[in-house]
């Protein structure tokens, strides 16, 4: 019983792909043939040889030998047929014997080529039964048997027999059935289908008229009466369009053929054009539509889950000018016809002349060439964000692109695979092993994979670290397009706009992106800060990257901000190098020429200057003494990698975690009268699977003080969950609802410094339904069950705005980051009702919701991997910018006492001992900080502040992160004179207005060189070190240390006085009174008792 299962289950997986692809119609494939065999045989397992039969049926059914066979028998069949027609023009000439004309000797090559196919074929049949009974088994024994036995029994041509078996071959132009396989379009296969029937009809019956009519005449050798073949087509063709024109038929037999042929087109015809037209209805335009490809216009494809939110973001971003002004098209294939509201605005919309939208399976190779895939620059592969099973999602994408590679490689072109580039979005990071895994590496080398799921959990811890910096790594991503031409104005009159100052500098830093340009050789030997002061000084862009690609390696290593790191030169001879710059710059135009410009040359004066003045800089104090770093522990900086690859992997070595593995012994579960956690802390509502990426950057080894970290959810931890959070201390669980307010005051919300909102698992949400018919009753609820439309991701973003309101009700200055699906739902989250003319008449992006940071749209990974299809390095430079490096374990030059930061005088002015060719492990690079203003910088233009860090700090500042006070009751004046009846009550008074004036936070990435600093701006810097963990600055001696000893204050969080719960009375209810877990690591286990013990006492001193 058990080989039998296993067997029923192969056999139905493999058939069900191969039947669904290609519908049986296409000659067997390897899987096929594979199954048969294990199907027959009686373990369960492959038999250990194959038997004649199936080999000769795997050849003749083979790609190989199928197709030139079929074409060998129509060819002939076609042109023994043509033949009849011809050689009843003169048949006397043509009825000769067997070996005095051509035309006896060549009818018998035909049919012994025809006979021995068709013993072939009915040897290998694999159904004999239903062979036997089959049409095409029918007319082969019509057309090939009767010939056979005529022409050896009789000899004389002219024998009415003779004739009668030559007019059979008129039937063999049914063999044209064979060539309907290799049709990809159903409903043109079905018209050829009805095409080659009734010509056969009419041929066939033709030339049995023709025959019966003139038989006599042909015995007798007299055709003073002959009736041609043209004049019977004639009345065969008259006769079934109009009923009869004239009946030049006399005999018996040709009067019955006659009402033969009109039952057979009364029956037949009807039945096939209403089967025509159903299949018709039932096929939409876009299952007939082929895309065409036009010269010098590139296209791309794009399948996967494409939902009209998606869409849209996507071709937003492909079409946007900052691309480029060519033109480009998109094609669209889905295996459903899109709904008439998609339909609609897809057709109206600027996209139209250039988006195509095709009804098809990804996973057949006659749909991808419907979509010219071979001559596609790239195939986009979206994945579903919200799906409810991700792994299966994430197997679906891959498959796809499997298939898809399959298919290029199968072209005659063999650098095609490299030629067309896949762009794929995985959820899960594990699944990205899964694909590397399955090809080689020469397959993998222009694939670009977005990792959704590691890509934002890392962006919103990172965020935690540096508030704002998801609206500045969106800005990066997103094209945008300039101000609106009455802000600029506005601005440059100076009068009544102080609503618009701060959104003209957000919108303008709106407008950068990242690009890839080329450093020029002559650079090589100069320090990277200087080029990038250089870079700034001249064109106003910002260098913060340096690639150096080895020979013609199509990728090389990213440095981020290698500071005062000069260029390597190669030492091999046969070693060269090639540099890379990534700039921030407003398009890739401007970009490009920036080292092209006869301005922009390094001179060799002024590079002279510069490093003096670095030489001279580092004499002030050693590194270590400078920058206020420990000199008794050993970190070395290079070994701050995370690596999310790998759970068990070196990414340990990377963060900050317990001396020992956390067992399960050594949790403690509190309640709530004996529980305090630390304030200052980062709140996280809600769950994922790999909860790692959450946690990796916000215990990164170079952070100096980690702050703790509170989760808060409604369902106990995984073991998956477990097996992750295992490693680090200071990790506290917190089991309770997000929707109640009481969870927030048991994870102290009002201590808290930042909180994260992530969607709800799709999971819960489809489990939580209780709308009548949404699940079947008595059964778990369906794929479909779980299908997100649009209500139900509105429904997603109605807990999360929910959960939203309730913290910024029991704490408003708290920093929160919201990740929300619909960019709509932003207008839910304005705390002000004057913001909502702001959001209408500038869109979502303009709110101060938004431009502080505090929003996180599903839809930038969609971005994101457009940007990837022109910016290949783009999703490793970001990872940088978010996690650190992207590399393995660095490799060591053998000392083993490297410092803290820094390291050495040598490391901190770029002093360049030889470097190996190609290995560029020992050069540190950054990363991204939160750096406060100076208070000596306060009113001074933003250019000195950059000059003054990329020149003596070695630090690339990207941009400013601004608190200001902002009138918005402007924008309630321009709506009062547009509306003057909307804002007044019954009573023809005002409604209540709420406050005019708002403290809000925005982002200004890569400012203008003239901005004004403030003293309470806070600068994105790359460091190699924490930028505020050091004792002075060299000229800054009224530096506000109270700004930069504040982690020094909260450095032991053990040491924290203030009591957990604000409330210590009876407040909750028993049932409230749910478990809190804290992580700790065993040699901590000791020290925390006592601390809880003297709480307590502390507590009962002061009731006392």
């Amino acid at each position: 019983m058990k080989s039998k299962k296993k067997k029923g289950s192969f056999g139905s997986n493999v058939a069900l792909l191969f039947q669904k692809n290609y519908h049986n119609k296409r000659p067997l494939t390897e899987a096929e043939i594979i199954e048969e065999e294990f199907e027959n045989s009686g373990q369960g397992q492959l038999p250990a040889t194959i038997s004649l039969k199936k080999q000769m049926h795997k050849l003749i059914n083979s790609n190989q030998f199928s197709v030139p066979m079929d074409s060998i028998n129509c060819i002939l069949s076609i042109s023994i047929s043509c033949l009849y027609i011809y050689s009843t023009y003169d048949p006397l000439t043509f009825a000769k014997e067997m070996w005095g004309h051509w035309h006896p000797i060549f009818l018998s090559f035909c049919h012994m080529y025809f006979l021995i196919e068709y013993l072939l074929r009915l040897y290998t049949a694999k159904n004999l039964s239903a062979y036997l009974v089959s049409f095409e088994n029918f007319l082969e024994i019509l057309t090939i048997v009767p010939f056979m036995i005529v022409s050896q029994s009789q000899p004389d041509p002219l024998n009415f027999w003779s004739l009668f078996v030559r007019m059979l071959d008129l039937l063999r132009i049914s063999t044209l059935f064979r060539a309907l396989k290799y049709i990809e379009n159903d409903i043109n296969r079905e018209l050829s289908r009805i095409i080659i029937g009734a010509l056969t009809l009419v041929i066939g019956f033709s030339g049995y008229i023709q025959l019966i009519e003139n038989r006599d005449d042909l015995i007798s050798g007299d055709l003073t009466h002959y009736q041609s073949f043209f004049d019977t087509l004639f009345f065969i063709m008259t006769t079934i369009s109009i009923v009869g024109y004239y009946s030049p038929v006399q005999s018996f037999e040709g009067k019955i053929s006659i009402i033969l042929l009109m039952a057979i087109v009364v029956i037949v015809i009807p039945s096939q054009s209403s089967k025509m037209i159903q299949l018709i209805s039932s096929k939409s335009v876009y299952a007939r539509r082929q895309y065409k490809s036009i010269d010098k216009i590139p296209h791309i494809v794009l399948i996967g889950s494409v939902s009209q939110i998606t869409l849209f973001n996507f071709l937003e971003e492909y079409f946007h000018q900052d691309h480029g002004q060519h033109g480009r098209h998109c094609v669209i294939m889905m295996p459903q016809r899109p709904d008439p509201t998609f339909e609609m605005e897809l057709m109206q919309s600027k996209y139209a002349t250039s988006v195509f939208y095709i009804e098809g399976n990804p996973l057949d190779q006659r749909d991808l060439r419907r979509c010219l895939v071979e001559k596609s620059k790239a195939v986009v592969i979206l994945s579903d964000k919200l799906s409810f099973d991700t792994q299966k999602e994430d197997t679906h994408t891959i498959l796809q692109a499997m298939v898809i590679k399959n298919y290029l490689s199968s072209k005659t072109d063999k650098n095609q695979s490299a030629y067309t580039q896949i762009c794929m979005q995985l959820l899960k990071p594990e699944s990205i092993t899964h694909y590397e895994l399955s090809l080689n590496k020469e397959d993998l080398k222009n694939d670009q994979i977005v990792c959704i799921e590691s890509m934002k959990l890392s962006l919103l811890a990172k965020s935690c670290l540096c508030p704002g910096l998801v609206v500045l790594i969106t800005n990066l991503i997103k094209s945008s397009k300039n101000p609106p031409k009455e802000i600029t104005d506005a601005v440059e009159q100076k009068k009544n706009n102080k609503h618009l100052e701060w959104l003209h500098d957000y919108w303008q830093g709106k407008t950068f992106e990242i690009y890839r340009i080329e450093i020029p050789s002559a650079y090589a030997e100069q320090t990277f800060s200087s080029i990038a002061l250089e870079v700034y000084k001249d064109q106003k862009f910002v260098l913060f990257a340096l690639e150096i690609v080895v020979n013609d390696t199509p990728n090389g290593e990213i440095l981020l901000n290698p500071g005062a790191q000069k260029l390597p030169r190669p030492q091999g001879q046969n070693v060269t190098y090639t540099y890379f710059g990534y700039i921030i710059a407003p398009d890739k135009e401007l970009a490009e020429q920036i080292f092209k410009k006869k301005g922009l040359t390094i001179k060799q004066a002024v590079t002279k200057n510069i490093e003096q003045s670095l030489m001279k800089h580092s004499k002030v104090t050693e590194p270590r003494n400078y920058f206020g770093m420990g000199t008794g522990e050993n970190d070395n900086e290079n070994d701050n990698v995370i690596q999310v690859e790998n759970i068990e992997g070196d990414w340990l070595k990377m963060c900050h975690k317990a001396s020992k593995e956390v067992l399960k012994q050594d949790i403690e579960f509190k309640t709530l009268q004996d529980s305090k956690l630390a304030e200052n802390h980062i709140v996280i509502c809600g769950m994922v699977e790999n909860i790692r990426h959450f946690v990796m950057p916000l215990r990164a080894d170079h952070l100096v003080d980690p702050s703790p970290i509170v989760i808060l959810h409604d369902e106990e931890l995984t073991g998956k969950q477990w097996q992750q959070l295992r490693y680090f201390s200071e990790i506290y669980f917190v089991k309770g609802s997000p929707l109640s307010e009481s969870s927030y005051d048991r994870v102290n919300i009002n201590k808290a410094k930042q909180v994260v909102i992530l969607t709800p698992n799709v999971n819960k949400v489809a489990r939580d339904k209780s709308f009548p018919g949404d699940q079947k009753k008595g059964n778990e609820p369906s794929q479909e069950d779980f299908q997100m439309s649009k209500d139900g991701e509105t429904l997603l973003d109605a807990k999360t705005i929910f959960k939203y309101n309730i913290i910024k009700k029991k704490n408003p200055k708290v920093n929160v980051v919201t990740e929300l699906i619909s960019q709509d739902n932003i207008a839910f989250l304005l705390d002000n009702p004057l913001l909502y003319h702001l959001m209408k008449k500038y869109e979502y992006d303009q709110t101060p919701t938004f431009a502080s940071g505090e929003v996180y749209l599903s839809s930038l990974m969609d971005s994101l991997l457009c940007q990837a299809y022109y910016n290949p390095a783009l999703p490793t430079v970001l990872r940088q910018l978010i996690v650190g490096e992207n590399k393995k374990k660095r490799k060591r030059n053998g000392s083993s006492t490297q410092s803290n930061g820094y390291g050495s005088i040598n490391a901190l002015l770029g002093d360049n001992s030889i470097i190996p060719d190609g290995d560029f492990s020992q050069i540190k690079t950054s990363n991204l900080y939160h750096l406060p203003v100076p208070p000596n910088f306060k009113g001074k233009p933003y250019a000195k502040l950059f000059s003054h860090l990329t020149k003596k700090r070695f630090m690339i500042p990207l941009g400013l992160y601004r608190t200001e006070t902002v009138s918005f009751s402007a924008f309630d004046d321009e709506q009062q004179q547009k509306h003057p009846q909307r804002r007044k009550t019954m009573n023809g008074q005002s409604t209540a207005q709420s406050p005019s004036e708002q403290e809000i936070k925005y982002v200004v990435t890569n400012p203008e060189q003239d901005l004004e600093l403030r003293l309470n701006d806070v600068v994105f810097v790359l460091a190699q070190a924490d930028p505020r963990d050091h004792s002075a600055w060299e000229d800054l001696q009224n530096l506000n240390l109270s700004e930069t000893q504040k982690p020094e204050s909260n450095k032991d969080g053990r040491n924290r006085e203030d009591d957990f719960f604000s409330n210590t009375e009876n407040k909750y209810t028993q049932a409230e009174d749910e478990d809190i877990i804290e992580i700790k690591p065993n040699d901590q286990m000791q020290g925390q008792m006592q601390l809880i013990n003297n709480f307590q006492s502390k507590v009962s001193q002061d009731r006392l």
